[in-house]
């Protein structure tokens, strides 16, 4: 894959919806990865198309912890499904 931001894109919106899916609000979420002070404004940050902000590997490591996947499984999971829905291209 050579557009890794494309990747990061796509693996922040699958974790959004599985959020949703989970039913847990996104400020609560925010605030169980990035912490109370900062965290829903880190994860707006994340999810805007109008600023870029990477995402850190702890960060990713966090978010599976918070929804209960394995990291592994959750970027094998979220690259399966972006290549599925056309969000990125395949290899």
């Amino acid at each position: 894959m050579k557009d890794l931001t494309t990747f990061e894109h796509a693996f922040i919106t699958i974790v959004a919806e599985k959020v949703d899916a989970l039913g847990m609000r996104q400020s609560v979420f925010a605030n169980k990865v990035f912490g109370d002070t900062s965290g829903t404004r880190i994860w707006r940050k994340l999810r805007s198309r109008d600023e870029y902000r990477a995402l850190g590997i702890q960060e990713a490591y966090t978010i599976a912890e918070v929804l209960g996947i394995p990291l592994p499984t959750l970027v094998f999971d979220v690259l399966h499904e972006a290549k599925a829905r056309g969000m990125i291209k395949p290899d």
